[in-house]
């Protein structure tokens, strides 16, 4: 599927993105905006996915730095009123998964 392995995280997280940017599109749909209440849960859940999966480490290197400027970069994205209706967070859980499937560390 799109270059992904089924795992935990694919069904659980992923899952959970589609539907924190489902419910941001229905609510645009209508004309609604959330006041930031969608975009909040996904910060403190998928940006804690994020952090843990790869590991509390002291050094950052320059992979982090990317890694975690494409997360800024979602969560800024989905703070703006309407352009939060895109799948920010989708996308990123999205590449991050893709990203992990095909590391060095995989052995297909």
């Amino acid at each position: 599927m799109l270059g992904l392995k089924i795992n935990p995280e694919l069904i659980i997280i992923f899952p959970f993105a589609l539907m924190l940017d489902a419910i941001g599109i229905i609510l645009v749909c209508f004309g609604l905006d959330d006041v930031g209440i969608t975009d909040t849960i996904g910060l403190v859940f998928l940006g804690s996915w994020l952090w843990f999966r790869k590991g509390i480490k002291v050094k950052i290197d320059r992979k982090d730095f990317k890694r975690g400027f494409k997360f800024l970069g979602a969560t800024i994205g989905e703070y703006i009123p309407y352009l939060g209706a895109l799948p920010f967070w989708t996308i990123t859980v999205f590449f991050t998964l893709k990203e992990s499937n095909e590391g060095p560390n995989n052995e297909d």
